[in-house]
């Protein structure tokens, strides 16, 4: 089939159109071009006289053909520079031919100006074009989405380096061999909406709906570059400079103590920048945060088994503390459970802690987030000792919380690296009077070894006064074998020295009221007869009348200091004394005239300054004896170790502070009234008393001389 193209139409594009059809065997398609009447294209491209037989592959790949390629690409494409894997389309580029004019280059307007688009695969073909012809490349129209390329590019086709000046600056020459090589044009995102690039931003939070610092996520799209972004202290991910289209989201790392998000964020950015992001439960979206994206923190349990090192019985009424050891901060207790005797878990603190991320450590289903921690035992069950280390420091138990639903189990079972209480015993004895079997109170009472033979109150292990009922109460003992006597006795009755028990401390469950043979721990005094000096020294025993009786005074302080204070009893009257406490925090008075007196605290530099001074209390006697207690409260004001004044004089400087474990028996300054007391012969004389005071950290003491003071009959422990 042939057709024919008269040379009048040969400056005009020609179009033919086939149609292809299948058959059932292989067969060549060409097209043959044949110039009649010898003529030329001028070009060398083609013979005039001999016709030519050419593919369409030949057609579009012949590299003796001048052509010029572009592929359309964006700066953020993968791949390499000669092929880059994304392609643009939408693109519109002119090709003008140029000459020269007056020493310029300008276009040639005898010639035409082609215009193409890229279309989806990015790539325009500029065929058939003129050797040693200047062509002028200029993107007019930049796609969707991104900048237009300003650069202005130049071309000619020759097979020889032109002389350099003779086409403008920057011209490419491309020979026969580089006719294929496509020119790859890249453009850099522009977000249609507004100056810049495209970018977008979304809040990484806890599920405490903080700020998470440190979580690593990744932008990958077809064909681009894939990005990577790190969410700063405000918790904020932001990715710039990206291309619009569709996009997988993947957290690539998390922040220690958090779980990495497992599913894939899909993201969406329009070509006029509108942002769509989809994907699990961490993905929520308002208008006031936008897009937030929540890990989960790694959170673990402790638990404590507490048990009995002798009969691994379960035991109660213990409590723990957790620590954090950044910054040494209480966090979270270890109480009992309800349902299990002995098993201490997670509980909250009555004003739950925060770290400095402003999450809490302990979650609203008790668990902590990882970390380092160590527990303490900070109540300790009745009938055992605290768990303390050589320095009176309480056993400190480490462990960390380093994946998710970790569970770390504490035993007590005795082991040197878990918490061990020792087992203490109590022993209960009565004090009553021989002729009536009342209670006796003021008696004092010794402890001492088993093989102590000499019970006296200097070789006793610990001393007690019986109390209003008669009861007296030895609490704390080690497990053993102790004896138990009277030491002193209160006035007008008689020291019994035939009552000696022997006692075996063995259990911790209820006090011992036994001796060792099985009887009752009974102390009778009987009655001196007339008066004269009371057993125990100090004070006197009055004789006569059954209407007199006694004041105790019992001192305690937050701090522990007990000697040294001094009270001032008074009846308003005729009778105003001052008495200074022993080493135990202990006053006992003479026999008092029948009446009412009042009792207080006297305020003394050096020695109350950091004490808020109990009130005055007012007591009735009239026959009986009657113990007051004091408690001194520390002020809330902060107090230098160099400077705390210690009680009395002569005092050692303070040691560095440990923890201290309530003692629930200290006094609360309640009156209790002891047994009837009969006789009096009159008051003790007065006697002053020159007090030393030495602070602390000081090199110098102020001796001062004090008001008349009287000291009462000192009982020990």
């Amino acid at each position: 089939m042939y057709y024919c193209f008269p040379f009048d139409k040969m400056d005009e594009r020609v179009m033919r159109k086939y149609f292809l059809y299948l058959i059932d065997h292989k067969m060549s398609n060409s097209a043959t071009l044949a110039w009649s009447g010898g003529g030329s294209t001028e070009t060398g491209d083609q013979q005039a006289n001999d016709a030519q037989t050419l593919t369409l592959d030949q057609i579009v790949n012949a590299s003796t053909s001048a052509q010029l390629r572009i592929l359309k690409t964006s700066a953020n494409t993968t791949g390499s520079e000669e092929s880059p894997d994304f392609r643009l389309p939408g693109a519109q580029f002119t090709l003008t031919p140029m000459k020269q004019e007056g020493g310029k280059w300008v276009a040639d307007e005898n010639a035409d100006v082609l215009t193409k688009t890229t279309p989806a695969t990015g790539k325009i073909y500029f065929l058939y074009l003129n050797k040693n012809v200047l062509y002028q490349l200029k993107e007019t129209q930049a796609p969707d989405g991104y900048q237009q390329d300003s650069i202005v590019r130049y071309f000619v086709f020759s097979e020889n380096n032109p002389p350099e000046g003779t086409y403008p600056e920057g011209t490419i020459t491309k020979k026969s061999g580089t006719y294929t090589t496509p020119v790859v044009i890249k453009n850099k995102p522009k977000n249609g909406q507004g100056e810049g690039t495209y970018s977008f931003s979304f809040a990484k939070l806890s599920d405490d709906a903080n700020p998470v610092l440190g979580a690593t996520f990744t932008l990958t799209g077809t064909n681009l570059q894939t990005k990577e972004a790190t969410s700063d202290k405000d918790g904020s991910v932001k990715f710039e400079d990206v291309d619009p289209g569709t996009y997988e989201l993947k957290e690539s790392s998390a922040p220690n103590g958090f779980e990495k998000i497992g599913g894939t964020i899909t993201v969406t950015i329009t070509t006029n920048g509108q942002l769509t992001m989809t994907g699990g439960d961490f993905l929520k979206h308002s208008d006031e945060m936008g897009y937030t994206v929540t890990n989960t923190r790694i959170r673990g349990t402790v638990t404590l088994q507490k048990q009995d090192s002798a009969d691994s019985t379960p035991v109660s009424g213990a409590k723990f503390t957790v620590y954090s050891k950044s910054g040494d901060v209480a966090v979270a207790y270890l109480t009992e459970s309800d349902v299990t005797s002995g098993l201490y878990q997670l509980s909250a603190l009555e004003v739950p802690a925060k770290n400095a991320a402003g999450d809490w450590y302990l979650s609203a289903d008790n668990q902590l987030i990882v970390g380092d921690y160590y527990l303490k035992e900070t109540t300790t069950p009745a009938g055992y000792l605290p768990d303390t280390d050589e320095q009176n420091k309480l056993h400190s138990y480490d462990f960390s919380i380093t994946s998710q639903g970790q569970a770390v189990t504490v035993s007590n079972d005795g082991s040197a690296t878990d918490f061990y209480n020792v087992p203490i015993g109590s022993v209960v004895g009565q004090k009553v009077i021989a002729s009536s079997g009342l209670p006796l109170a003021g008696a004092t009472i010794g402890l001492f070894n088993a093989a102590e033979t000499n019970l006296i109150k200097d070789k006793a292990i610990a001393t007690v006064l019986s109390e209003n009922d008669g009861s007296f109460t030895f609490s704390n003992l080690l497990y053993g074998t102790y004896k138990i006597a009277e030491v002193a006795a209160p006035g007008r009755y008689l020291v019994n020295t035939s009552a000696v028990f022997t006692v075996t401390v063995n259990q911790n469950k209820q006090s011992i009221t036994t001796d060792d043979s099985s009887n009752a721990i009974l102390i009778a005094n009987a009655r001196r007869s007339g008066g004269g000096g009371g057993g125990g020294g100090g004070g006197g025993n009055p004789g006569g009348g059954s209407d007199e009786g006694y004041i105790v005074i019992q001192k305690s302080s937050e701090d522990g200091v007990l000697s040294g204070f001094t009270f001032e009893i008074t009846d308003g009257n005729t009778y105003t004394e001052r008495f200074v406490t022993d080493a135990d925090g202990r006053i006992m008075t003479g026999e008092l005239p029948k009446g009412t007196y009042t009792v207080r605290e006297i305020a003394e530099e050096g020695v109350t300054d950091r004490y808020e001074l109990p009130k005055a209390q007012t007591v009735r006697i009239s026959g009986v004896g009657t113990k007051l207690n004091f408690e001194n409260k520390l002020l809330p004001e902060f107090i230098p170790p160099d400077e705390v004044p210690l009680g009395g004089g002569g005092g050692t400087e303070p040691s560095s502070p440990v923890e201290e474990i309530p003692d629930n028996d200290v006094p609360k300054g309640t009156v209790e009234t002891f047994g009837p007391k009969t006789g009096y012969t009159g008051a003790s004389p007065l006697w002053a008393l020159m007090l030393g005071l030495s602070l602390a950290g000081l090199g110098y003491s102020v001796i001062s001389l004090l008001v008349s003071r009287k000291k009462g009959r000192h009982v020990d422990k």
